[in-house]
């Protein structure tokens, strides 16, 4: 058996799982093996675990390796590969061990915040989307892991754990501006620990027996809060939903993405309410900029000194002076029409990335707006020069 190369015993446990042709291979290469793990790890202990993974992964292997493999380089680089992932494993390890030491070292010496963020978590809560929400209530309130968050959500692990930071950030910016600092491992600590309170032990059982009894056992009352809130609260909200829209959109404190990265990822964020203020200010502000300009020039005092423009000797001549103005201003607003579509379009581009999650801008959509915004008011700037550059020719005398 030993004769064999190292080709010929792996045919044959592949194709009739000999467990002599295996043991041969073992025994022939587990000394390279294990020295490529000793060096690496430096622990006998874990140099043997790392032995043994490669020989198992070779045995899962052996079907798909190639008939020309040099099994001696293959098991080097493996070892290899798997000693390394040990080392990086273990640094892991005692990282998270440290970090923990430290949070609880932390946790030991953190103020006691709960008593200012009390009054505004809820109201803090419900300015996050649905599904950050959902992610904050299942692991503070319900104290379910991050996979079983993760599994209600319909997401992986890693990407509830992003979303959770996330949330915790939001939370953090809300508290912030209403005067109380803190860190979101803070916050994290002080929801978890004091965010649920034991109710009555006689109150599940009145429930219970309440619910089953649909309300009646109250008189009613119950019952009829229950339903005629829902009622009474759609009603208002569908007659009064153009201002429960711009109520929402200057009062709400939602924290949301106002500004992007060139890759498209939010780098600063502001309360709805501040955003809604910014845009209406700039929103307004950059057209009028240009509808400022055009009336200046038509009603206010203009010369050849003041408005510098080609053949201004015969364009601001003082019979040609009004329909000069007159051209200028109509040029103008078109520019403030154009500021006005570029403002609303970025608004709707940022209210768009801000319904992704995360938050998300398309920066290729942003440049080809801001593009055809600079090559619209290109043209209406070249249309005036062009037309000012222009002095009409009298007609010649053919007598």
């Amino acid at each position: 058996m030993h004769d064999l190369d190292d080709n010929a015993l792996l045919r044959e446990y592949v194709a009739q799982g000999s467990e002599e042709a295996f043991a041969a291979l073992v025994s022939r290469h587990i000394n390279q093996v294990y020295s490529v793990a000793l060096r690496h790890t430096r622990n006998p202990h874990r140099a043997e675990e790392v032995t043994q993974s490669v020989f198992v992964l070779l045995a899962e292997k052996s079907s798909f390796l190639g008939k020309g493999v040099i099994l001696a380089g293959w098991l080097y680089q493996t070892a290899r590969l798997s000693a390394l992932n040990s080392v990086r494993g273990e640094i892991r390890r005692a990282r998270r061990e440290q970090e923990a030491q430290m949070q609880i070292i932390v946790n030991e010496s953190k103020p006691d915040v709960w008593p200012q963020i009390a009054p505004l978590l809820d109201a803090a809560i419900s300015c996050l989307s649905e599904t950050d929400r959902e992610a904050v209530v299942l692991r503070f309130f319900y104290e379910k892991s991050m996979k079983e968050v993760g599994e209600s959500l319909g997401k992986s692990e890693n990407a509830a754990t992003v979303r959770l930071h996330r949330a915790l950030e939001k939370l953090r910016r809300y508290f912030m501006n209403h005067g109380v600092n803190s860190t979101t491992d803070i916050i994290a600590g002080v929801i978890s620990s004091h965010c649920i309170q034991a109710a009555p032990a006689t109150l599940a059982s009145a429930v219970t027996v309440l619910a089953v009894a649909k309300g009646t056992a109250s008189g009613g009352t119950i019952l009829a809060l229950a339903k005629g809130g829902g009622t009474n609260a759609l009603t208002w909200l569908k007659t009064t939903t153009f201002a429960a829209i711009l109520a929402n959109g200057f009062l709400s404190q939602k924290i949301v993405a106002t500004h992007f990265n060139f890759a498209g990822n939010p780098d600063y964020w502001m309360t709805q309410s501040q955003s809604a203020l910014v845009w209406f200010l700039v929103g307004c502000g950059f057209p009028l900029f240009f509808v400022a300009i055009g009336y200046s020039v038509r009603f206010g005092s203009i010369s050849q000194r003041t408005f510098n423009i080609p053949n201004r000797a015969y364009w601001l001549a003082p019979e040609r002076m009004g329909a000069t103005s007159a051209y200028v201003l109509h040029q103008y607003l078109w520019l403030a029409f154009y500021a006005a579509i570029f403002m609303l379009a970025q608004m709707l581009l940022q209210i768009q990335a801000n319904h992704q999650s995360p938050p998300h801008l398309s920066t290729p959509l942003a440049l080809g707006i801001g593009g055809c915004f600079l090559a619209a008011a290109a043209v209406r700037v070249g249309a005036m020069l062009l037309h000012f550059s222009r002095v009409p020719t009298a007609p010649k005398d053919h007598r």
